[in-house]
């Protein structure tokens, strides 16, 4: 910015003649010379029809960057309304443009030149980016209705493995015919084997629940899934398994045979 007001200045005073000035006058010549140059121009933000305004004004590219602005930029959401050949013809023309910038920065061009090759760079990625985007919508939507599609194409492909191979409802409740021959014989629990129990032969065969767990098999369960806690803690169902009634048992039998001796010693204390 101080380069370019100098610059200013210099042009200024030799348009106009004048051959020496003090310090203070220089500084009073700085300040016209930016007023004339940006009278008459909005402060500007990143609005498209400002930057219209002060490219058709002259503005240099140097004071719109400090102002905000920017110059020659290729905006990606104003590719989406392109088809495919003038999205070509774009990639084409830019990547000539960069060519001929590329030799005017081994030669030594202007600074100008040499600063516009990121900016071009940066366009060609964005058609690129837009191109593949268009291409891979095109290929979704041509196998969305197939019923084997690729990978990438897959409702599931964000999924993690442990969800795209979990079980269905169907087939976590498919038993095999041994499964369904010791439930009938009353030999496993509701499907699973913790223990064995006898079963009378004159004892008639209740019908085989499939699927569910009834309520009298619950305690035959290894691992019972409805029981919140150990020690016999109500569950939701109201269940509590045999092996925590067992415990709360003898744990209360515990409790009334230290009473018994507390209350014992408390009387002996009391006679004496």
């Amino acid at each position: 910015m101080i380069a370019f007001l100098l610059l200013l200045v210099s042009n200024y005073l030799i348009s106009s003649g004048v051959a020496s000035l003090s310090p203070s006058h220089l500084a009073g010549y700085t300040r016209q010379a930016n007023l004339e140059v940006t009278s008459g121009l909005p402060i500007v933000g990143n609005g498209l029809e400002c930057r219209d305004q002060l490219l058709s004004a002259g503005t240099p590219t140097n004071l719109m960057r400090l102002r905000g602005g920017k110059v020659g930029g290729v905006k990606a959401k104003d590719l989406w309304e392109k088809n495919g050949d003038e999205l070509l013809q774009m990639e084409e023309e830019l990547r000539t443009e960069l060519m001929s910038l590329r030799v005017a920065q081994q030669v030594g061009g202007q600074p100008g030149k040499v600063n516009r090759i990121k900016m071009i760079r940066k366009a060609i990625a964005r058609v690129l980016t837009v191109q593949t985007a268009k291409r891979r919508g095109e290929a979704y939507s041509e196998v969305k209705k197939k019923k084997y599609k690729p990978l990438d194409a897959r409702d599931n492909r964000h999924w993690t493995k442990a969800m795209r191979l979990r079980l269905n409802k169907y087939e976590r409740s498919k038993k095999s015919p041994k499964m369904i021959r010791c439930l009938r014989a009353q030999v496993w629990g509701a499907g699973v084997r913790p223990m064995r129990r006898v079963v009378g032969f004159n004892a008639p065969i209740p019908p085989v629940e499939i699927g569910t767990i009834p309520n009298n098999d619950l305690s035959l369960e290894k691992y019972p899934r409805y029981r919140l806690g150990a020690h016999g803690r109500a569950t939701s169902t109201g269940h509590v398994p045999e092996h925590a009634k067992a415990a709360m048992e003898k744990k209360k039998a515990a409790w009334e045979v230290e009473q018994k001796r507390v209350k014992a010693l408390k009387d002996r204390l009391k006679n004496k």
